[in-house]
């Protein structure tokens, strides 16, 4: 790519940052037309990938589809996520949760062709999620414990401390309350020695909330306490 060609790419990203719809919507016009007159397929879905989120904010749906027909087209692994990724957040627009999972799908037939191991446990968390908004709770249990000795494979404890999350809410959906609480402490501690402070406080408040559900104030109490004093500064 040339470099005048690079620097204009780099600044209209850089533009793409605000929140100003027209103005929004004016750069995306304009790296589209450089789209059509580029004849270099790595300039084109170079392109492609910067302004398919875009395009789904901006509700260009005829736009993003044609990005995202052609990224899916190519033998590469990253432009083929990055097309599922703003589908999804199309559909997710439409509130299609069914065409959510049926992309989740994609994904990791995507990752097992090209033998990306290392997103595969990724994957099933991704998918494990959409399950459990449609109350699919096996389903989503299955995935959600798929992707817990993969990610320890490759030392990815921070994932593991988010499927644990989940498998705590699954067991919850089931009835299955203490198991539930268990699992939700051992996500806690997980995400405690990762240094992982946002899975550890999005646990600990929701331990709390349903150590209150419970009638169990002061146990409630003591969680929050704890919380307190640990990311009172994080702000």
């Amino acid at each position: 790519m040339e470099k005048e060609l690079q620097d204009r790419l780099r600044g209209l990203q850089l533009r793409l940052l605000t929140q100003d719809i027209y103005a929004k919507n004016a750069v995306c016009d304009e790296l589209l037309d450089i789209l059509k007159e580029q004849d270099d397929a790595h300039v084109k879905n170079e392109i492609r990938r910067i302004i398919a989120l875009p395009l789904v904010d901006l509700g260009r749906s005829g736009d993003l589809m044609a990005c995202v027909d052609a990224l899916l087209a190519q033998q590469d692994y990253e432009l083929n996520i990055v097309a599922l990724m703003a589908k999804e957040h199309y559909l997710r627009h439409l509130n299609d949760l069914q065409g959510v999972l049926v992309l989740h799908i994609q994904e990791i037939q995507l990752t097992e062709q090209y033998g990306r191991e290392d997103m595969l446990a990724e994957a099933y968390l991704r998918r494990g999620k959409v399950y459990l908004e449609l109350n699919r709770i096996d389903e989503a249990l299955k995935d959600f414990n798929n992707a817990i000795p993969l990610a320890m494979e490759r030392n990815y404890y921070n994932l593991v401390g988010v499927a644990k999350y989940y498998i705590g809410l699954c067991l919850f959906s089931m009835g299955h309350e203490e198991l539930g609480m268990e699992k939700l402490r051992e996500a806690s501690e997980t995400a405690h020695e990762q240094h992982c402070c946002d899975v550890a406080m999005h646990t600990e408040a929701f331990r709390a909330m349903k150590m209150l559900e419970k009638g169990r104030a002061d146990v409630a109490l003591e969680i929050l306490k704890g919380w307190a004093e640990e990311f009172k500064l994080m702000l």
